[in-house]
C-alpha cells in the first residue's frame, strides 16, 4: 500500500485457514489484494464440501453424484441472499466476527448452562460455536447503537443505518463483544480489519 511495490504469492504461501491469512497476519494493513487467478478444473467436479447444514438441506433433493458446481453454486448465493443484508440497500462488510474455538473443557461447562448452544467439532478436538448464537442469545440481534446495528437478519453482519461512521461501528462491535464476553466467558474477534 505505501510504496506502490507489486507482490505476486502462489496459493501455498498465502497460510490460508479458517477466515485468516498471511493477508491478515504478517502483512495486515499493508497490502492491497487487487487481483486474484484461480485455477479450476473443467471437467472432474471433485467432493461437493456439505458439512454446512443449511447447503446439505438445499441440494438434498438431489443424487450425490449428480451436484454440479453450479447447482453447489446457486445453492450457496440463494441461502446468503435469504441470511444476508444485501450491502448495496444496507451498508456492511459481511460477517464482522469469526466462530470463536473453544477448548473441550470450557465447551463441557458451556453446555450444562446452555444445553442447546451449538457447535462443531474441530480437526484438533476443540469446538468452535457460532458467534451469531452467541450475539442472538446477548440480546443484540436487530438492536441498534447510535447510527449502527446488528442485523436483524442475520447477528453476525453489523450494519450502516445512514450516515455511521467508522467509530459508530466501533463502538457497537466493542459493546457486542462486552456483552458477550460477560454472559458466556468468550472473546470475540474481529473478522473485519479495521483500518
Amino acid at each position: 500500500i505505501y510504496d506502490g511495490q507489486r507482490i505476486e504469492f502462489r496459493n501455498a504461501e498465502c497460510n490460508f485457514g479458517y477466515r485468516t491469512s498471511l493477508f491478515k497476519q504478517e502483512f495486515v494493513n499493508k497490502l492491497l489484494v487487487h487481483r486474484v487467478t484461480f485455477r479450476l478444473r473443467k471437467l472432474q467436479y471433485g467432493n461437493a464440501n456439505l458439512v454446512y447444514e443449511p447447503l446439505k438441506l438445499a441440494l438434498q433433493d438431489i443424487p450425490k453424484p449428480e451436484y454440479t458446481p453450479t447447482m453447489v453454486y446457486d445453492a450457496v448465493i440463494d441461502i446468503r441472499q435469504k441470511k444476508l443484508p444485501d450491502p448495496k440497500r444496507q451498508g456492511n462488510a459481511g460477517s464482522f466476527f469469526k466462530n470463536p474455538i473453544i477448548d473441550v473443557d470450557y465447551f463441557e461447562t458451556l453446555k450444562k448452562e446452555y444445553p442447546d448452544i451449538p457447535h462443531h467439532k474441530t480437526l484438533e478436538g476443540q469446538y468452535k460455536i457460532p458467534a451469531a448464537w452467541l450475539i442472538e442469545n446477548t440480546g443484540w440481534k436487530g438492536r441498534s447503537h447510535g447510527k449502527s446495528a446488528v442485523s436483524a437478519k442475520h447477528a453476525l453482519v453489523l450494519v450502516n443505518l445512514g450516515g455511521a461512521k467508522g467509530t459508530d461501528i466501533e463502538e457497537l462491535y466493542q459493546l457486542v463483544q462486552e456483552d458477550v464476553n460477560h454472559k458466556f466467558g468468550i472473546y470475540l474477534e474481529p473478522e473485519v480489519i479495521v483500518l
